[in-house]
C-alpha cells in the first residue's frame, strides 16, 4: 500500500491462525522490516523483551484465543505494553475486556475480533459462528446463478482447486446478509 514501511513483530506459536511464511512474504513485499518471535515456553518475558527492545510500531500476535490473556500478563510484565505500540490479534474471540482490567492503564492500542452473542439465542459462540457461516454459505449458493457441481478433492495435493471456487467466493464476499 502506499503508506512509509514501518518496523513489524510477528509473535507466534503453533496454536496460531496464520500462515506465516505467505504473511512474512506479504510484509517484506510491501517493505516492512520483520522480526519474528516463535514462542514455545510457558514463560515468554524474554521473547516479548527484544520485541520491545527493537522498537517495533506494530506487533501481529498469533496465538490461540486460550493464550491471550496469559500473552498479555506477560507482555506487561515485559513493559511491551507501550503507547506507541499498536497489537493485532489474529484469534477470532478476543477475551472480554473485563478480564484484561489491568492491560486497560497502558494505552496501548490493541485490534481484535470479539465474537457477539445474540441476546436471542442461548449458543455457545463456536456454534454461534458455525451456523452463521452455514447461512452465509447455503444462501450465497442460492444467489449463484449457475450452482456450483459437487467435485471430490484431494485434499492432499496442494495444486487441486475446485473448479467453482472463483465464482464461489466471489458471490461470498459480494453477498449481502440482509
Amino acid at each position: 500500500s502506499g503508506s512509509a514501511p514501518k518496523r513489524v513483530g510477528l509473535v507466534t506459536h503453533h496454536t496460531g491462525v496464520l500462515d506465516i511464511g505467505w504473511t512474512l512474504t506479504l510484509l517484506q513485499s510491501q517493505g516492512h522490516e520483520i522480526v519474528v518471535e516463535l514462542l514455545q515456553q510457558s514463560d515468554v518475558r524474554p521473547h516479548l523483551a527484544r520485541m520491545r527492545s527493537n522498537k517495533l510500531d506494530i506487533i501481529i500476535v498469533d496465538v490461540a484465543v486460550t493464550l491471550i490473556k496469559p500473552f498479555l500478563e506477560q507482555a506487561l510484565q515485559a513493559a511491551l505494553l507501550q503507547p506507541q505500540t499498536t497489537l493485532i490479534f489474529t484469534a477470532l474471540d478476543f477475551p472480554p475486556l473485563d478480564q484484561l482490567d489491568s492491560i486497560s492503564y497502558t494505552d496501548v492500542t490493541m485490534y481484535s475480533f470479539s465474537l457477539v452473542r445474540s441476546p436471542s439465542r442461548d449458543l455457545s459462540s463456536a456454534f454461534t459462528v458455525l451456523h452463521d457461516s452455514l447461512v452465509l454459505f447455503s444462501s450465497a449458493v442460492t444467489e449463484m446463478e449457475e450452482r456450483p457441481e459437487p467435485e471430490r478433492l484431494n485434499c492432499s495435493d496442494p495444486d487441486t482447486v475446485y473448479s467453482a471456487g472463483v465464482k464461489l467466493l466471489a458471490t461470498l464476499t459480494s453477498h449481502d446478509m440482509d
